[in-house]
């Protein structure tokens, strides 16, 4: 198509049609369903998918990007569109199909008329219905068309991504083929070039940052095939590289942080602020330009950035700034750098050591190489380059730089291990290349919870064997004497699967445990897979929320079937109770700490349009898919099936010892499933709470697998216990004590904040204390849910064998009673039993 002189449409166009034919899409299929509700699979499965996928255009328009540029991301939008299409066709097809039908019945109907007098009445029924069939059909065309065309788009992005991915010798190639031709025809190449370079990048670019122009002109091939290689990551000798401001903060509060310009750096004449997405956002994220020139290979000794007259206030703020241990954070070519600002140097005098704060005006830049790829960065101040930040006055400062190439023979898809482990500022013990403590951690809790089970299971083996020699050795010696009543749990089989108080409180938190649950093995999953790459800036912030969007059916599915299974009757009050056990006080936190970060003027405060897009989300997307679980739930759920009948009078719950109480057993619910994640905790924190970067989500996920083992069989041992000493009000302590796990989590977010860092602040201490509150909060409902499926799921088989148990010995006494003519008192226990 270069040939003929085709150029790709603006990028700014295509966004607004994809939002465009999104929406249109879905609001005929709206329309189509209120006509008629026919063909409600394919109508239903298209507005799941454009309801799921028109967030995703609405970022794409507002922000001139899209919020997920993976191939893996691409591949699904490719496919899903095409079983959208295919669905709303067949839809289509089935309607007008069945509407051709109707009116050919509806002729033989009118044929009859002269005999059947209601005909006419059926007839003009029938009418009324074909005329609304074809005009949803129509509606339900003019979606599957949009779709079509969605459906294009999105194999032209698929496209378009392969392309990018020609290796950079072929680009030099067509580039000294077209050195060769004459110039028109190099003429018109290049801008063929230019043009498709440039769509690519602005339309179809990734989260990587594109090039910010010198004040030197530059060629147009040379600009496209620097754009086409910062997407990359492979550079020729001089090309421009980019280095990006982001954030400035004390290192011991890492959720601290303000505007790189908001001290009296250097600046290009316009700053530009990098869009960026949901998830950079969410991480205080703030990329901005910076008059930082780097050329690939070309090294620089002591470049003047600028000369600059700091005034008081700046001064200020900056000794201020070095005195708390302020640094501040640039990325170059998706690399992070970390400095500090400056430092307090000992000035030895006649009358002592004298502290004073210095700022730091001279950076050198180390950049490793392998071949045209960048693989590590290095940011070393100088010691012998800086200013007194003392007294409250002006100070004239000139700021410098140094560039250096290095290179290296490490390979590009380890650049960032290799980069944070020999990073001056990023302890290695955090980082995956030190193993042997997440291995013994893992270890010690398989043992744990190895002699655990033994333990558990010999216990069980042993009272179940006991109990069925019981019935056996009334039989074999015929001792049919007198009925003595059961004790123990046996006792109280009638009561054990009575409904519990407030059942749809319990019914919705079992609902939004099992949601939250469904979130975090999604996660790890997606860890595992490699979809949070250390260098993709906000890529778990952003699947943390979408996943939790996209999961919400789960929640509402959960509560309403087993609400409906506890014979509740207003569902719908159970679905708002369970959209909102959880999602009500995290967003109490967020509105609070979210105020807190404003009124300090930093980066942790969301912009509107990050409060925007998450508020799309939840209208748009969580709260329908909640609904649509509520639904299927209601429709779906059957009853109760209890192994054994309730007694209609509950027996009075026995006094109980202190040690058998609730708060007691919680305590000893959460110790052990705790034990297994204890030296865990340690490194998420680092992570969350620090500057470390943690990849070891296939560690994290077995030690996950073994909390939840650990969750299941510490609550399985305690309730019967506790119906061994005839409590049968087991259901809501179950839950408790499952969830218990998450108060000793919030225990050690309290260890941890003043025995292992260094945060203080009130901003940064409301931070950690509320979002941890909700992190335990969601951790108390995840397990409280897995602790209370564990114990019912036990009950349900030990009530089983129980009842198998009575039939038997049911059977065994009418036989003896046969065996023995005139003993009535036998045969009215047999009866009495069954």
């Amino acid at each position: 198509m270069a040939d003929m002189g085709y150029e790709e449409p603006k990028a700014s166009k295509l966004p607004a049609a994809a939002l465009i034919l999104r929406v249109t899409t879905l609001v005929t299929l709206a329309v189509s369903m209120s006509f008629l509700r026919y063909v409600f699979f394919g109508i239903a499965a298209g507005l799941f998918y454009i309801l799921l996928h028109l967030p995703f255009d609405l970022y794409f328009f507002f922000r001139k990007k899209r919020l997920i540029n993976n191939h893996a991301f691409l591949i699904y939008d490719f496919y899903g569109d095409k079983v959208c299409m295919i669905l709303l066709a067949t839809a289509v097809g089935s309607l007008f199909g069945a509407t051709v039908e109707i009116n050919s019945g509806a002729k033989h109907i009118e044929w009859f008329g002269e005999e059947y007098s209601d005909a006419k009445d059926y007839h003009s029924k029938m009418r009324e219905y074909c005329m609304l069939a074809h005009i949803s059909a129509v509606f339900l065309l003019i979606g599957c068309f949009c779709s079509l065309i969605s459906s294009v788009i999105s194999s032209r992005a698929l496209l378009k991504l392969h392309s990018k991915h020609k290796s950079k010798d072929q680009f030099d190639k067509e580039l000294i083929v077209s050195k060769t031709t004459v110039r028109g025809t190099q003429a018109v190449t290049l801008k063929v070039k230019v043009k498709v370079s440039s769509y690519f990048s602005s339309t179809f670019g990734s989260n990587q940052r594109r090039p910010v122009p010198s004040g030197q002109p530059v060629n147009n091939l040379v600009a496209a095939k620097v754009e086409l290689n910062i997407c990359d990551h492979r550079y020729s000798k001089g090309d421009i590289i980019p280095l990006y401001g982001n954030k400035v903060g004390p290192y011991s509060n890492p959720r601290e942080t303000y505007g790189y310009y908001d001290y009296a750096y250097c600046s290009p004449d316009t700053v530009k602020e990098e869009n960026l997405n949901l998830g950079e956002m969410l991480n205080g994220d703030r990329l901005v330009s910076t008059p930082y020139k780097f050329e690939f290979l070309v090294d620089k000794v002591y470049a003047v950035l600028c000369n600059k007259t700091l005034s008081k206030t700046d001064v200020s703020k900056f000794r201020n700034a070095i005195e708390k241990n302020y640094y501040m954070q640039l990325h170059f070519d998706d690399l992070p750098l970390w400095a500090f600002i400056g430092m307090q140097k000992d000035i030895y005098s006649h009358e002592g050591v004298e502290r004073v704060p210095i700022l730091d005006t001279h950076f050198e830049f180390v950049v490793f190489y392998n071949m045209d790829r960048v693989i590590e960065v290095l940011l070393v101040s100088d010691d012998s380059s800086f200013v007194h930040m003392t007294e409250d006055k002006e100070v004239n400062v000139g700021f410098t730089y140094s560039v250096s190439w290095k290179k290296t023979q490490q390979p590009f898809d380890q650049r960032i291990y290799v980069h944070c482990v020999n990073y001056i500022y990023v302890d290695p013990s955090f980082l995956p290349n030190h193993t042997p403590v997440h291995h013994q951690s893992i270890t010690f809790s398989s043992v744990a919870l190895l002699i655990l089970f033994i333990v558990l299971l010999t216990f069980y083996v042993l009272v179940l064997r006991k109990d069925i020699s019981k019935y056996s050795h009334d039989v074999e010696d015929n001792q049919m004497a007198e009925y003595q009543e059961e004790t123990g749990w046996k006792n109280i089989h009638g009561d054990v699967f009575r409904f519990p108080k407030h059942k749809s409180l319990f019914a919705a938190a079992l609902g939004s445990g099992t949601h939250l649950l469904v979130l975090i093995i999604s996660i790890l999953v997606l860890g595992i897979l490699g979809f949070f790459p250390p260098y993709a800036r906000g890529a778990f912030w952003n699947a943390l929320v979408i996943v939790y969007a996209v999961t919400s059916v789960v929640s509402g599915y959960a509560s309403v079937s087993f609400y409906s299974q506890l014979e509740g009757t207003n569902w719908m009050m159970n679905l708002l109770l369970t959209g909102g056990i959880f999602f009500v006080p995290l967003f109490l936190t967020f509105g609070f700490l979210n105020s807190v970060a404003v009124s300090y003027g930093t980066t942790a405060a969301l912009p509107l349009i990050g409060i925007v897009m998450l508020s799309v989300l939840w209208i748009f997307v969580s709260s329908p898919l909640l609904l649509l679980g509520g639904i299927i739930g209601k429709n779906k759920a059957s009853d109760f099936q209890a192994p054994c009948r309730t007694a209609k009078c509950p027996k009075e719950v026995p006094r109980l010892r202190w040690y058998r109480g609730v708060v007691p057993q919680m305590a000893l619910a959460g110790i052990l499933p705790f034990g297994v994640i204890y030296i865990q905790l340690y490194y998420i924190f680092a992570t969350v709470w620090g500057h470390c970067i943690y990849t070891l989500y296939s560690i994290l996920c077995v030690v996950f697998i073994l909390l939840l083992i650990m969750t299941a069989l510490v609550s399985v041992a305690l309730t019967y216990f506790q119906l061994a000493a005839e409590d049968h009000e087991w259901w809501w302590r179950s839950f408790f004590r499952g969830g218990s796990t998450g108060l000793f989590i919030y225990g050690y977010c309290i260890y941890y904040y003043f025995w292992r860092s260094d945060m203080t602040g009130f901003m940064q201490t409301s931070f950690f204390f509320g979002y941890m509150a909700c992190v335990s909060y969601g951790i108390f409902l995840a397990l409280g849910s897995v602790a209370f499926g564990a114990s019912l799921l036990f009950e349900a088989y030990k009530s089983h064998l129980l009842q198998c148990l009575a039939i038997v010995k049911v059977g065994l006494e009418a036989e003896a009673w046969v065996e023995t003519p005139g003993s009535n008192s036998s045969m009215d226990k047999a009866h009495h039993r069954l």
